[in-house]
């Protein structure tokens, strides 16, 4: 399997609301709005930082990316490289002179040649009409993927290591002396030798880690 990554965001999308999920979680009036800049800030920053060490987008994420045809198990599927897939939006194979074409999702109750998805693992596979595998269209990069991935909602687990790490953070650098910050028992304390690096909470990691996809992506 050969791919071409396009992706269509090249920011990972952000999974909690400033005035509904963190100000209450940080003790702070929805009526200050002084400090919503930074909050928000924040929010966006560990938002990215606890996807891109996931290794996957855990908010609905757009990607387009350009798979070489006639490859994976005789040539029949693809990978997609982000997961789960919420939603396959197109599926274009070029054949040679002839263009595009802009194939259909196959179902035991709508028999088209097009494809079937794999929504958990990501695995494409081209079909013949009668739910037959068939191989994708030879050809480099000549097959366009556009899909949503993530989770909906995202989960709770994932959302309150995001808000623990936020807090560590806005009360590390903006309420307390660097010289003298908070949380810094053993429970609390990043450790920079783990997996998630040295801005998560020790008792936060295990909550985020059962979520990291290894391999693709």
């Amino acid at each position: 399997m050969s791919f071409n990554s396009n992706a269509l965001s090249t920011q990972w999308g952000s999974f909690l609301d400033l005035q509904n999920d963190l100000k209450p979680f940080l003790n702070v009036p929805s009526s200050d709005t002084s400090r919503d800049v930074v909050l928000q800030d924040l929010i966006d920053g560990i938002s990215e930082w606890v996807q891109l060490e996931a290794g996957r987008p855990l908010a609905k994420t757009r990607f387009e990316f350009k798979f070489d045809g006639n490859s994976g198990w005789k040539g029949s599927y693809l990978m997609l490289p982000y997961v789960p897939v919420l939603e396959v939006i197109s599926v274009t194979e070029y054949w040679g002179y002839s263009g595009p074409h802009v194939l259909t999702e196959q179902t035991p109750t709508s028999q088209v040649d097009g494809w079937q998805c794999e929504y958990r693992t990501g695995r494409l596979t081209r079909v013949f009409q009668g739910l037959i595998p068939k191989p994708w269209f030879p050809g480099s990069g000549n097959v366009i993927v556009e899909w949503d991935a993530g989770f909906n909602p995202v989960p709770k687990s994932v959302q309150l290591a995001t808000k623990e790490a936020i807090k560590w953070y806005w009360d590390n650098t903006q309420q307390h002396s660097r010289s003298r910050p908070s949380g810094q028992d053993e429970w609390n304390r990043p450790d920079p030798s783990q997996f998630w690096g040295s801005v998560m909470p020790a008792m936060m990691r295990p909550l985020l880690e059962q979520y990291a996809q290894v391999g693709m992506g």
